[in-house]
């Protein structure tokens, strides 16, 4: 049996104007990073996977100097 709880919040105005504030910043903060690991991975990341290296054969001479 699961036990649940709702809660509510009776706020006042300046209470509600601060949390929609929080709210509102972090949201935007979001969006922001989000924005830019989108261009990151569009723009950046190419252009190093461009520039790798891939990864090369050695070649070892088994022959026996004398």
């Amino acid at each position: 049996m699961k036990a649940r709880s709702q809660y509510k919040f009776y706020l006042h105005t300046n209470q509600k104007r601060d949390l929609n504030d929080w709210l509102w910043i972090s949201r935007y903060w979001y969006n922001r990073q989000l924005e830019r690991l989108t261009w990151w991975q569009n723009e950046i990341l190419p252009i190093f996977r461009s520039h790798a290296k891939k990864p090369t054969q050695l070649s070892v001479d088994m022959r026996v100097c004398h």
